[in-house]
This record gives structure tokens, sequence and C-alpha cells, in this order.
């Protein structure tokens, strides 16, 4: 039989046979469905520790179907498993539960993935929710493939879109509980094939039952990625159990309104040899020593606005080994702190808070007595470990094991290392590296959670720091790694320096503006000195509402950037309050005489990055009586341009009553050009930079 699900805008066919099921065809808007399958679920068999995955399109003992239900039953002759898909139709949307049910005692349920259409690739647009968001394009001659777990730095959001050039296809798992999932990619010319499962709860744990958190859904939208974003921000702002009170009131704000940050790695010792981060190496740094805090200083008089410094290497330990044995600090880097604090530079070290270093063997507390008792545990039953090529005195290369965020004895490490920091070094803040960059879910039957996946792993991460604040005499700025958006109540900032891929946008800003700081992105490293690529991603992070930089404190001894950088610092600090607290809105079409450029890729993407040489963005301020419309030409030539607007979009009432609106104007080099929009009648448009 063909089960027909008809909405406006779209149309889905579903094939249920005696013993299978599939996709079979349909629309959305634009965007045509392939055939694929329903879904899949994995399973061990929990005495051999064999798994098998089985589709809807296997042979099934038996598949019903009564209204919106369809029920799978005894998946290829494995009896006693029921997986249930039921499907809800809505005016503009297909929505999507799936539930399991286990009773056999030889078998686990490892997981289950949600209905997701493969859709046609040809004139579709991809929305991924990867760094800022990113939109893929041309299939034809792009590919994107990735295979990681929700939440982690890979995958921020629960939500993807497809799109042609009006119309598409929105697909998000509305899963308030952030439940940990993992993500399967594969887009070609031909087809994109979109993978979420969820991991089960009790995974590895015979007959097991269990809902799949949430719902996906499928909804027709008009428009693009940032109508798709749109969706998202609905449902994020309506149910999202992670969702902090708008406006950050536990957040100090003179840490919201920090226009730019500085980083770097403290000069190794002799006995920490050459380590340090292998993102951030570069070659021909020459400086004295001293030049950390010397150039940090520096930069703040240059800037003439408060700054805030990430500091790395601070501690005796060489980086990357003896985690988290962090104290005691260096020296040296109490003489720089000094001079920092008098010049009121925001001061704020490197810890890692995931890792600990599995050969740490000339402390009391160590990994082998300590550590490894809340070690991840993968489906297989091993400690999972990661290879970094920092190296050991012995020769070998440091393997960090992460730490599950269940385990009470690393809060207890975490609170008293964070707060002996502050009792001792005078910092303003600390940063939790990879906390908000990679949940995993953990198959120890020792922790205090159940085997498998769940939302336990950001609540216990969420548990462990508020700890930390609740109970710091400091009350500092506490930030993270990447942007994983259920770890936003647990701190005050995302460290978002990896936002410097081709195609980004601010899908990211657009939902979460208002709810944390985002600062920062990666001109480091071996794009460190290229002018070009720094000018673009700085004037991207104004735009998009970060907080500025992320850069080595040498860039104040480089003219040809540093004169663009006080240009978007002004900008930011100017601002302060419309990005603190305002909406970021769509970005406005811009056009310039200025050809584009086309980069290399930085960090560990492939792609090149295509940098328009003029740049826009939108922001409505927290009341709703202006917009902000910014043009930023990032060229060192005269550029003029074409800026195309919706007043009417933008801001109700504005007094133009115009669904579109152009500006022509010229933009000297490296500047920004700033338009007001009101509800004045007599000049609800006019230039105010």
């Amino acid at each position: 039989m063909i089960k027909n699900y008809d909405g406006n805008n779209f149309s889905v066919d579903i094939e249920i046979s005696e013993n299978s099921a599939s996709i079979c065809g349909g629309f959305f808007g634009e965007v045509q469905v392939l055939q694929s399958e329903l879904f899949f679920i994995r399973i061990k068999n929990v005495n051999t520790n064999e798994f098998v995955t089985i589709s809807s399109l296997d042979v099934w003992d038996s598949v019903e179907c009564a209204g919106g239900k369809i029920v799978f039953k005894n998946p290829s002759g494995i009896n006693d498993i029921t997986a249930q898909i039921n499907a809800v139709l809505r005016t503009d949307a297909l929505e999507w539960i799936c539930k399991v049910d286990n009773k056999n005692e030889e078998f686990s349920v490892m997981e289950i993935s949600y209905p997701v259409p493969v859709v046609s690739s040809k004139s579709v647009s991809a929305f991924v929710p990867t760094t800022s968001g990113r939109v893929i394009k041309n299939f034809d001659k792009n590919s994107y493939s990735e295979n990681q777990p929700y939440p982690s730095m890979k995958y921020s959001m629960q939500y993807f879109a497809y799109y042609g050039e009006n119309s598409g296809i929105y697909l998000g798992v509305h899963d308030e509980m952030a439940s940990s999932k993992k993500y399967v990619c594969d887009y070609n010319y031909k087809n994109l094939t979109t993978k979420i499962s969820y991991y089960a709860i009790g995974g590895g744990e015979a007959a097991n039952s269990f809902d799949a958190a949430g719902k996906m859904v499928w909804q027709y939208f008009s428009g693009d990625w940032y109508d798709a974003a749109m969706i998202y921000r609905h449902f994020v702002t309506s149910s999202a159990a992670w969702l902090p009170e708008f406006g950050r009131k536990d957040t100090d704000y003179k840490y919201k309104k920090i226009p730019f940050w500085l980083m770097d790695c403290m000069p190794n010792t002799p006995q920490q040899g050459d380590n340090m981060p292998e993102s951030l190496r570069v070659k021909g740094n020459n400086y004295p020593r001293d030049t950390w805090y010397k150039a940090a200083v520096k930069m703040r008089n240059e800037l003439g606005v408060p700054i805030a410094y990430h500091i790395y290497n601070w501690h005796k330990i060489p980086f990357n080994i003896n985690y988290p044995h962090f104290l005691p600090a260096k020296d040296e880097y109490y003489e720089g702190l000094k001079e920092l604090k008098e010049n009121n530079v925001y001061v704020m070290p490197y810890i890692n808070a995931l890792s600990w270093e599995s050969r740490d063997t000339d402390y009391d507390v160590n990994f082998e007595n300590t550590g490894k008792l809340g070690a991840v545990i993968d489906e297989n039953g091993n400690a999972i470990g990661v290879d970094y090529p920092q190296i050991k005195p012995d020769g070998n290369t440091t393997l960090l094991m992460p730490i599950c965020a269940s385990y009470k004895k690393w809060h207890d490490i975490m609170e008293k290392l964070s707060h002996d920091i502050e009792a001792t070094m005078d910092v303003e803040g600390i940063y939790f590296d990879e906390v908000s960059t990679k949940g995993y879910p953990c198959y120890s039957k020792d922790h205090s959670h159940r085997m498998g996946g769940g939302n336990w792993w950001w609540q216990e991460a969420y548990n462990m720091m508020s700890r930390i604040k609740n109970n710091s005499t400091k009350k500092g700025f506490y930030f993270s790694e990447s942007n994983a958006e259920c770890h936003m109540k647990s701190f005050d900032g995302f460290l978002t320096w990896d936002w410097v891929c081709d195609g980004d946008v601010p899908a990211f800003p657009a939902v979460y503006s208002g709810y944390i700081v985002m600062l920062g992105r990666s001109t480091n490293g071996k794009r460190k000195n290229d002018v070009d690529f720094f000018k673009y991603f700085t004037a991207k992070s104004l735009l998009y509402g970060q907080q500025l930089g992320w850069c080595n404190p040498d860039i104040v001894y480089k003219e040809e950037m540093l004169g663009f950088l006080k240009t978007m610092v002004s900008m930011r600090d100017r601002f302060t309050d419309v990005f603190c607290y305002g909406s970021l809105l769509r970005p406005p079409k811009i056009s310039g005489t200025v050809a584009d450029k086309v980069n290399e890729p930085a960090l560990w993407y492939t792609d090149n990055v295509k940098m328009e040489q003029m740049l826009s963005g939108a922001w409505k301020n927290e009341t709703g009586s202006s917009v902000f419309i910014f043009a930023v030409n990032v060229s060192n030539v005269v550029n003029e341009f074409e800026l195309n607007f919706s007043p009417n979009e933008y801001l109700e009432n504005n007094g133009t009553g115009l669904d579109n609106y152009v500006i022509k104007d010229v933009a000297p080099p490296e500047s920004c050009i700033v338009y007001e929009l009101s509800k004045s009648k007599d000049e609800p448009i006019k230039r105010i930079f």
C-alpha cells in the first residue's frame, strides 16, 4: 500500500508492504524527495558482542499500519523487538515520533534513526549546523561528508535545511532535552543523504525499551537558511531546557561588552620542550620572551577600550601533558600578570576540563588510581583515548582520556583547580577547554548514568559548572571551546575560534543572539600573516555580533592589520548594547565593484574560502525601535556598492511602507558604514557613520 501525506506545498509517499517500508518519493516546495529507507536500528548481541544494522527496507516478520502509526515487529527473525514510527500530519509539516519495545534478553538496541528523507541535490543549497552555520551549494562541483555526534563542535544545533531559489524543507529534531545523537551526512552530485540517529538509553543492556527523544520535523518553508533558523529559534525559545535567561544577568556587563580578545601561548621553558597547540603553531616568531605581555599592554593602549586575554601555557607542566595537574604557574607568568592587570587587561587562563593525561605517574592522584574510574567507555567496553602530537619526556606522544561528565571525582578536581587558580592568580575568568566541544555516549556499567545515550551528558556538565560558579568568590567570566548549544547555561561565553570555513552564515547568532557571548575567530596559525584573511573574518565577526579578535598580541606591530582592526573594534564597542541585547536580522543583499578574492582554507577545512569584499549585516536593538544596517568594505580601495533589503521585514511601521529598498553608496578603503532604520516618518533611513 501507498500511504500519502499531503500538506501545504508538500507531498510525501510511504510505501508499506507486509514485511518492509520505504519513503518512495515526494516534494517539499522546490526540493525533490527521493526513494530511501524510512529508518534503521542497530542491534547488539550482548552474548557475542556482534552488531547488526537493520533498516525499514529489510525483512521484518510483520509491518502493520494503522492511521499514522507504523509498527515493525521482529527484525530479520530477531524476536521480541518492535519499532514503532508515528507520523503526525500538520498543515505545513510532517512530524515523526520513534519508539522501541525490546523484550529480548539476548539483544540490546544501540540506536534508532529518525526518519529523514534523502533529497535530490539538483539546484539545491544545503544548510548544515556546523560552526556558525554553513551553506553548501553547487553539488556538481562540491561534496560534503561528515560523521560526528551531537552535541559537538562539528554539529552545534539540531536542524538542517535544503532549499532551492525560493523554498525547501526544514529538517529539525525538536528535542528540548538535547539528548545525544549521531549525524552522518553524505552529499554529492546526485543526492543529499542525512542520517540522524538517537543513541539508545540502556544501549548495551539487554531488553532495553525507550522512546527516541523529541520529534523529527519535516517542514516546508519559503526562503533560505535564515527562514529555517527562525523555525528553529521558535522551537528553542518556546521549549529548550538548555536556554538561559535572555540578556544573561548572570554575566557581568563588563564581560558582555568586551570588544576584543587576545590569545597567546607563553614561551616554553626547557622542561616543556616544544609542546604547544599544533593548530596555532607558526614559524618565524622571534620576539623577546616578554612579548606575550608587553605587546598585549601596547595593544590595550592602541585600542583604548577594555580587552581580554586568553592565555595558554601559563603552567609549569608542558602543554597537553600531565593534565589535570595544572598548578603551579610559571614564575614569569606572575611578572606578566602584574603588568597586564595594571593596564586593565582582563586575564583568563586555559585549563582542559574534559581530558586526563593517561601517563601522569608522578602524582599521588593519577589516571591509574583515579582517572580511569571516570573514563568514557565505548560500546565495545574500551576506554576512549585521543592521541595528540605533544611529546612526553620519554619520547611518547600524549594520550588524553575523556572523562565522563557524570564522574563526581572529576567535578571535585575541577572545582578545586578553578578556585585555587582564582585564589592565587588574580584572574578575571577561566577557559574550560573541550567541555562544549564534544559529548559522548558512555557505556560504563559503573557510572551513575544508564549505559548509552540520553541527556545526562550536558546536564552533568551543567552540574559541575554550577558548583564551580556558585562556590566561587570571584564570579568571573567562564567560557569553553566551540558552541554546542546545550552548554549555554554552563558558561558565559563560547570561543568560536573555528568559524573560518567557506560558506559560513550567521545562523547560530540568528537563533541565539542575546543568550550567550560568542567570541573570536582563528586568524592565527598558518593564516596568521594573511592580511586579506584577517580582515575578512574580522569583519564577519562584527556583523555576526561576536566579540572580535582572538589574535596573537604581536598584531600590534602589523600596521596593515592594525588600522582595519581599530575601525572594527571601534564599531563593536560603539554598538555593544545592540549586539548584547538585540536581534540579528536577515543580512541585506550587497554587491560592490571590487571583485571577490579566493583564499586557501584554514585549520582542518579543505575548501578554499570565497571572500566577498563588501559585507553586510543588520541588527535590531533591544526595544525594537531601530535597526542598524552595516556595510563593511574589507578591501584597500574605494568600493562602490548597492545594498538591498526590506524595511517592512526589518521594522514594523518604519515610515517607508516599502518591501524593498536600495541604497547606493561609496565605501572608502577598509571602512564600515552604518545606516539607521527607525520609525521616523520624516527620515526613516539615514546614514549615521
